[in-house]
């Protein structure tokens, strides 16, 4: 006999969910609920909490057509156990998997998601022991270019939804191997006279691919120090460096660091 089971909205069952029962009754053998309601045994959990339900089954979870004159006897199992937890849903990351190594002469450059991350939506101790999800590997063996696959999402547990629904794009950039080169004395500059900065010149670090005799040069990087627009400091105070290029260079060419980090800013004249 079928089993149906009322839950709270909002709430989902984590064990084992039987489906149905055998059920034993008694009744005049020409009795029959042929074109009516087909018999069913229902667990009524609606009002019930998070945690393990403990239910015994018997005539009255059994519903039988009136006028079929059965009496049920017995159900087996006589009794089930449920547990129920709250639904949840929270925001994870999306990474890509990969395995092995491009072609001699090539690395990669960069992995990315698209999307970068997904709401998973399930049971709350499944949902909030993920941190992360990872798509399915990735094969990078000797390649020597860009790739753009789709894949799916690496997950295991049947109890745990995604949105959105479907494989993630994966993008891997790859190029020629890339050098460190240290590109020193870079002018730092600041969006207010009043204030100058110490050091005033800083060191950035660019990678550049092998294949390249001649990276960029201090006149095509700039390095700026943002003072806070709303409160400019009185005192001399830390300032995180912006770095970027005066012109566009190839793709491959990239900003790594900046020695040091942070500059000094005061007032001219203190």
């Amino acid at each position: 006999m079928p089993l149906e089971i009322h839950i709270p909205n909002g709430m989902e069952i984590t064990s084992e969910r039987p489906t149905s029962v055998d059920v034993t009754v008694r009744g005049p053998i020409a009795n029959s609920w042929f074109g009516q309601s087909v018999p069913t045994c229902i667990v009524n959990l609606a009002e019930a909490t998070e945690g393990l339900h403990s239910i015994t089954l018997g005539p009255q979870n059994v519903r039988i057509p009136g006028a079929s004159g059965f009496e049920v006897i017995k159900i087996n199992p006589p009794r089930i156990s449920l547990t129920l937890e709250q639904t949840i849903s929270k925001e994870v990351s999306v990474s890509a998997a990969t395995t092995g190594e491009p072609a001699a002469g090539f690395e990669i450059y960069g992995k990315s998601c698209n999307p970068a991350a997904v709401i998973i939506t399930g049971p709350r101790s499944h949902v909030e022991k993920i941190s992360k999800i990872t798509t399915e590997i990735i094969s990078l063996n000797e390649q020597k270019q860009s790739m753009r696959v789709f894949k799916n999402l690496d997950m295991h547990d049947n109890l745990l939804r995604t949105i959105p629904v479907g494989p993630i794009e994966v993008n891997v950039e790859i190029g020629g191997r890339r050098r460190t080169v240290t590109i020193d004395r870079v002018q730092v500059e600041i969006d207010n006279a009043d204030y100058i900065a110490v050091p005033s010149r800083v060191s950035v670090l660019v990678l550049v691919p092998i294949a390249y005799k001649q990276g960029p040069t201090a006149e095509s990087l700039k390095a700026t120090a943002e003072l806070p627009g709303s409160e400019l400091p009185e005192t001399p105070a830390k300032v995180k460096l912006s770095v970027s290029f005066t012109k566009q260079l190839d793709p491959a060419i990239i900003i790594k660091d900046v020695v040091p980090s942070e500059v000094t800013v005061r007032k001219r004249g203190n």
